[in-house]
């Protein structure tokens, strides 16, 4: 059946503003190389505040993805000591940059600085404070081959072992959203686990059995066939044509966005200092593959939480079974390293329904939070997170 022409110009649109993200990469790192970057995120977010050091680094995943990682900490308070190293990892559709785009008392990664520890970074695959890719260019459908397992499985562990090798000492690990799921993805394979002292997730997103207008809507539409059709295989927002993209996703369903992408990718926002709004667009939302994204509709639509669906004949090659197997929770460590969960009634994303299932999957032993009227972006965004949601993590740590 032949497109029609309104569909045949959405396509086009759709086409023309995935193009137009395509970019070259310089792939030429070995890795865990320090390296410097003028618009890195040391430069642009951290190094301003003269009172914060701050070195950029690139991690090789074994599948060739260069992660970037940056190390921050306060060179009059540690002196020359051999400080606790901690790594704030983000989550979807976002970068390392959350952890600073809030000014110092606010942003976490200022608040652990100043608390004295060696204050680590992770920006996962995709996003903009990263590297590329040894082989890949963005505009290459192999670029965006990937989703919640290869965080688990490959971006995790490479920059919690290059942690490791600069500092000889087990990490201390703060983890968002997509950054909690992929810990909780990659403890309960066996991965990387015993290179962690002390966790404390964040907003943990695991089971999904609802979700924000933009998990809903992939849901229902099953995004990853459309855009595979189109030979699109990538989502950003930060863009006039990323805008246009959103409102026209949206009008394929009964939900309307309203141009708020806030709302769109994380639903309600109690504490987000509408001031600074224009400040955060600068730097958010960051691309993310439409087969992470359609992970997480998946999830939604088969109400687990498991390895991504490839359909019964290549799961059966890469699984041996018909369906994706889920991640074995029982298997995580929450009974054998100090763990601290916060999550709030108010988090669309990671919602209470779900976090009472993940508690109930994962062993005893671990401690929980809750914190009232916060949003997920709150976490990350919220002027109010050092004191509703940070000061828990630093007692829990301390």
């Amino acid at each position: 059946m032949g497109m029609s022409k309104k569909a045949s110009a959405c396509a086009a649109l759709l086409l023309c503003f995935f193009l137009q993200l395509s970019s070259s990469v310089n792939a030429r790192f070995a890795p865990s190389q320090e390296t410097q970057r003028a618009d890195g995120l040391c430069a642009s977010l951290v190094l301003p505040y003269r009172d914060y050091a701050c070195q950029e680094f690139v991690a090789q995943t074994s599948d060739g993805f260069l992660i970037g990682v940056q190390r921050m900490w306060r060179p009059d308070i540690l002196k020359g000591k051999n400080a606790q190293p901690v790594l704030l990892f983000h989550g979807i559709l976002t970068g390392g940059d959350v952890w600073v785009i809030n000014p110092p008392g606010e942003g976490l990664g200022f608040i652990m600085a100043d608390a004295g520890y060696d204050v680590w970074i992770t920006n996962y695959r995709s996003t903009e404070f990263s590297y590329g890719h040894l082989s890949y260019k963005p505009s290459d459908k192999g670029f965006w081959d990937w989703s919640l397992d290869d965080l688990a499985s490959e971006d995790l562990p490479s920059v919690l072992q290059m942690i490791y090798s600069k500092t000889g000492r087990k990490v201390y690990l703060v983890a968002y959203s997509e950054g909690a799921q992929s810990t909780l993805a990659a403890f309960s394979q066996g991965l990387c686990a015993e290179l962690v002292s002390k966790a404390v997730l964040m907003a943990p997103v695991s089971y999904l059995t609802s979700g924000p207008q933009l998990i809903y809507i992939a849901s229902t539409l099953r995004l990853q066939r459309i855009y595979e059709a189109l030979n699109i295989y990538q989502l950003n927002t930060r863009s006039p044509g990323g805008r246009a993209l959103v409102d026209l996703l949206c009008a394929k369903s009964s939900v309307k966005c309203y141009r708020d992408w806030f709302r769109l990718f994380s639903g309600f926002t109690c504490c987000i200092n509408s001031t600074r709004r224009a400040y955060i667009d600068e730097y958010e939302t960051q691309a993310t593959s439409v087969k992470n994204l359609d992970h997480y509709s998946q999830q939604v639509r088969l109400g687990t939480f498991g390895k991504y669906d490839y359909g019964e004949e290549e799961n059966m090659k890469r699984y041996k079974q018909k369906t994706p197997p889920d991640y074995d929770l029982s298997k995580f460590p929450s009974n054998q390293i100090p763990m601290l969960f916060i999550s709030s009634a108010n988090d669309s994303l990671a919602n209470i329904v779900d976090v009472e299932h993940l508690y109930r999957e994962i062993p005893p032993g671990f401690q929980r939070r809750a914190v009232e009227n916060f949003g997920h972006l709150d976490f990350v965004f919220g002027d109010t997170a050092n004191r509703v949601v940070y000061d828990y993590a630093l007692e829990f740590l301390a």
